[in-house]
């Protein structure tokens, strides 16, 4: 395998196929435009209170911080993968969880996501349909993720970007975790590449 300096995999082998059957079953209207002709599906997610602090860890940690009425009822097999990864991160906490769906032949232009890694947090995303034709560059350093790998994708506020060149919509599912990048690493007996 590549070693790649940007991007890590923690863990492969998730059966990810229920969970792509109900992507392609919701109907339209559960779906959310996140990026231009982009659509997403947020599975759980921490709303913020009126001061804008973030929540407290208690308020945070999936099983004890998300209540039940947090999750999509939508989408039940995305639930129950997103509760499997968050198990095998050794449950951090997570600010969000979602559904990225890329059409065909499409492109996320080069930007910046301003991702306050310094600040304790790591992306995650968990392939659920990928090929090789889809490819996600940080700093020039391109990657592609097979169907049921975990991947630790460092973009801090690095410039990145996303190329679907398939005939088919590249779908990842994505969490924002409030763990650092070094220390999740740490946890799959991993460290950070120079």
């Amino acid at each position: 395998m590549t070693a790649y300096q940007y991007f890590h995999r923690l863990a492969s082998g998730f059966d990810v196929a229920p969970a792509l059957a109900e992507w392609k079953a919701n109907p339209g209207f559960l779906w959310k435009p996140y990026y231009r002709q982009h659509r997403g599906l947020m599975i759980a997610q921490h709303g913020l209170p009126a001061d804008r602090k973030d929540p407290s860890p208690d308020q945070l940690r999936i099983g004890s911080i998300i209540s039940e009425d947090a999750y999509n009822p939508e989408c039940p097999e995305a639930v129950r993968l997103a509760l499997l990864v968050v198990h095998v991160l050794g449950a951090p906490l997570i600010r969000q969880a979602c559904i990225r769906a890329m059409p065909p032949r499409s492109r996320i232009s080069p930007h910046r996501d301003n991702f306050d890694t310094l600040g304790g947090q790591s992306r995650v995303h968990l392939a659920l349909q990928c090929d090789a034709k889809m490819r996600f560059t940080i700093r020039g350093q391109a990657c592609s993720f097979q169907p049921g790998e975990l991947w630790l994708c460092d973009i801090g506020d690095r410039v990145h970007h996303v190329d679907n060149k398939s005939d088919q919509h590249r779908i990842m599912m994505m969490f924002d975790v409030r763990v650092p990048p070094d220390e999740l690493l740490l946890r799959f007996g991993l460290e950070r590449r120079a």
